[in-house]
């Protein structure tokens, strides 16, 4: 029997703007030490004189930025066959100039029935994305910055849109450095000449075959794969200040990605009688990870004016392959007993080329089992509530959970890798052997219940969790004596302990109009219970983001803690002044602890989401607001201004003040301070600015995530066309509102991205590019 084929379109047209920008004083000009300096860049200078021009040249870099997304998807088919096609298309140009991103995609599934016992099915996707950004954050290694940190150590008054000489070359603020340079790219010369680019093109497909010889048993076999080649090229123009780069460079990524799975099942159902029910999988699965990178790099280009890895003088290449295989078999059975109590079991065993037989001598294919059972009762047809006006639907629900994970591929034995230095050859890789690795197991341990009341109008579902991790595999840096930089190893206990809530509810209905009501609430709490010995802390070496913080798990503490320097305080726990700042009797400023200890967690106490929906016959108003309460987050860039004269801190400069604390005489005994001193240069730049907890901030935010206005066109409206079906139209406005005490641009941050390990980078202001507020203007159109 034929079936009807539809067809959908939308396309959305957005504009952003940056919603909040890191504060600048505006008082001082470019100098050191109240004095003009023109061989010096930092913002210590003699005070603007009345009318002088001064320049927002932060408030200046950015643009709008805009984005065209079209979506169109098509399906149809009968009872023995059916297709879905879908394509998109997305074109962005970001806040920061020459920055833009593109993303298309291509999708086909389909089915078919081939006989009454035989099915085929399958899905193919082609995605290719891409984009162009300046560089950011601290710039290259031990460089003078990325795009925005130059515009916070850009006097204001110097104009920054001014960027080449006459003759196009780049101007600038400083001369030259040998080596190092001090003077940080101009960010709009920089966001033209040096780009930091990517593209990847990915192909996702599978097919599936299943069988069912029985009416209860099924049986199938699926292919996979999941395949991509990403090109990343870091442009470093003539003229650049980044760190051994002066003369041009070219570094380049071209990594080849494979993954093949192959996984066959076999299903059982049977119903015994009205009273019992149940199900049976058992199943096998094949993975191979095949991974192949190369990264190239070129220094000096030959021809200033143009970009390629044959116009520089020196070139290496580096060439990194990785392979993993996985080999799993798995089982689940389900129980349904009176319709009322559900029961599930599952067990399975992997076998990993990644994890070490010792006990066999054999370097791979350790084995480890893990799995779970899970309860749930629905407990209001026992009782007879399901037409209840009250509580109508109640559900309590248990489980207990393991899973296994496997290290990454070649940590039991040191890879060598190619010597691009003096000799050639080969050399140790960063990570050294570990021939015990074990695999890392998390046991997991959860209850809930979920119920209705007055027919659904209102619902309550509340979860408890609580997990612990041992045997984590992690990389902790070991002395560079061994020959090695990192080593796997096991060891380590994280527990995770939290609570979820979920409330829904309708406080009106009528025939017109509903207003509906969704509350998330979410709170977790984390620990590092052991860390392996020796260690005292494991720091992450890509959240080390500024020279007085960095991301670290200390024992007892969050995984997700921060270390930084402090000032020294009294250590005595029985002393009245235990904790106060101590100061030099000698100059009367506080004094600095250069370690990094425990300053805080950068994960949130809780955090909460309030949806409203609003609904008048087709118009629909929906809102979300976005809560979140504790965590801290590093303002980075407010400490990197301080050291540079830009803070609006630094204005108080030449001020007397009297530092609260305590100073340590030579009886041992502690005193009030009392001695008044100038804030200085000095003290901003050699006291203040090497002290990280003075620049820790709540990152707690209350915001307005987005309001969308959207309206259907009545049916009516449409019955003289005969193909289309439906229009709707929306308008959206995205972090109109953000309430918080934080003082940098948004606490919504991250310094290193999604695959940072451990406690990840959140919570670091750095260079980033700051947050956006934007428009959404919808169309959507059903054929």
């Amino acid at each position: 029997m034929a079936g009807r084929t539809t067809l959908n379109y939308r396309t959305q047209y957005s504009v952003d703007e940056v919603s909040r920008l890191p504060k600048m004083q505006d008082q001082y000009k470019r100098g050191s030490n109240g004095i003009a300096d023109p061989t010096v860049r930092i913002s210590f200078g003699p005070r603007f004189g009345p009318g002088e021009q001064v320049y927002d040249n932060v408030g200046d870099f950015f643009r709008k930025g805009t984005m065209f997304q079209n979506f169109l998807n098509m399906s149809g088919g009968s009872d023995k066959a059916s297709f879905f096609v879908s394509a998109s298309n997305l074109q962005q140009s970001g806040v920061v100039p020459e920055s833009k991103y593109d993303k298309s995609t291509f999708r086909l599934s389909g089915t078919a029935e081939i006989s009454p016992k035989l099915k085929v099915s399958g899905a193919a996707q082609y995605l290719t994305s891409g984009g162009q950004r300046p560089i950011q954050g601290p710039g290259l290694y031990q460089s003078s910055g990325g795009f925005l940190l130059s515009l916070l150590n850009w006097p204001r008054d110097d104009d920054a849109r001014n960027y080449l000489n006459p003759d196009g070359s780049r101007r600038r603020l400083l001369a030259r450095g040998n080596g190092t340079d001090a003077d940080a790219d101009n960010p709009y010369w920089s966001a033209k000449n040096n780009p930091q680019t990517d593209r990847t093109n990915r192909f996702i497909g599978n097919v599936n075959l299943s069988f069912k010889p029985f009416s209860f048993v099924t049986l199938s076999h699926n292919l996979g794969t999941d395949l991509y080649t990403s090109r990343t090229t870091s442009v470093r123009a003539v003229g650049t200040s980044q760190i051994g780069n002066q003369n041009g460079g070219l570094a380049e990524t071209v990594d080849q990605f494979r993954l093949l799975t192959a996984t066959t099942l076999a299903s059982f159902t049977h119903d015994f009688g009205d009273k019992l029910g149940g199900s049976l999988v058992l199943g096998n699965t094949i993975e191979e990870n095949k991974d192949q990178a190369v990264d190239y790099i070129g220094l000096i280009f030959q021809n200033p004016d143009f970009v390629g890895l044959n116009n520089t003088v020196n070139r290496n290449a580096l060439q990194r392959d990785t392979k993993r295989h996985l080999i799993g078999n798995f089982a689940r059975l389900n129980l349904t007993l009176y319709d009322q109590l559900f029961l599930e079991f599952q067990g399975r065993y992997d076998q990993s080329s990644t994890l070490p037989r010792p006990d066999e001598g054999k370097i791979f294919g350790k084995g480890f089992f893990y799995g779970s059972a899970g309860l749930g009762y629905e407990f209001t047809k026992i009782l007879g509530l399901e037409q209840n006006n009250v509580l109508n639907y109640g559900k309590v629900r248990a489980s207990i959970a393991g899973v296994g994970k496997d290290a990454p591929p070649y940590k039991v034995q040191a890879a060598l890798a190619q010597n691009t230095y003096i000799g050639g050859g080969f050399r140790n890789d960063f990570f050294g052997s570990n021939p015990n690795l074990k695999p890392e197991n998390t046991r997991t341990y959860e209850a809930g219940i979920n119920l209705q009341f007055f027919k659904n109008r209102l619902g309550l579902d509340f979860n408890y969790y609580y997990s612990r991790t041992k045997d984590q595999i992690i990389a902790p840096r070991v002395s560079q004596a061994a020959g090695f930089i990192l080593q796997y190893i096991n060891g380590g206990v994280v527990t995770n302990e939290g609570q979820e809530i979920s409330l829904t509810g309708t406080p009106v209905k009528t025939r017109d109009f509903t207003w509906d009501i969704i509350t998330n609430f979410y709170h977790n709490t984390n620990r590092v219970e052991e860390l392996p010995f020796p260690l005292t802390v494991v720091f992450q070496s890509d959240a080390f983001i500024t020279d007085v913080h960095e991301g670290g798990a200390f024992p007892g503490r969050p995984l997700s803690g921060l270390g930084a320097t402090d000032f020294n305080r009294v250590t005595d726990p029985n002393s009245e002044f235990y904790g106060q700042i101590l100061i030099n009797p000698t100059t009367g400023y506080p004094s600095v602890n250069a370690n990094l200890l425990y300053a805080g967690n950068r994960a949130p106490r809780f955090t909460t989401q309030l949806t409203n929906t609003f609904t008048y016959k087709n118009l629909s108003l929906t809102s979300l607001l976005d809560f979140r309460v504790g965590g801290v987050v590093v303002n980075g860039n407010d400490w990197y201004q301080t050291g540079v004269g830009t803070s609006p801190r630094t204005a108080d400069r030449y001020k007397q003040v009297v530092f609260d604390g305590v100073s340590l005489g030579a009886d041992g005994k502690y005193t009030r301070n009392t001695r008044s001193v100038e804030l200085t240069q000095a003290y901003y730049t050699s006291i203040l600015g090497r002290v990280g907890t003075a620049f820790i901030e709540d990152g707690s935010w209350a915001r307005l995530r987005y309001v969308t206005m959207s309206y259907a066109l009545p049916a009516s409206l449409l019955t003289g066309t005969k193909f289309i079906k439906g229009v709707e139209l929306s308008v959206t406005g995205r972090n109109l509102v953000l309430l918080t005490k934080y003082t940098g641009a948004d606490p919504e941050t991250s310094a290193a991205g999604a695959g940072v390990r451990g406690g990840g980078s959140g919570g670091f202001d750095y260079g980033n590019v700051p947050g956006t507020r934007g428009v959404d203007m919808a169309l959507r159109v059903n054929f």
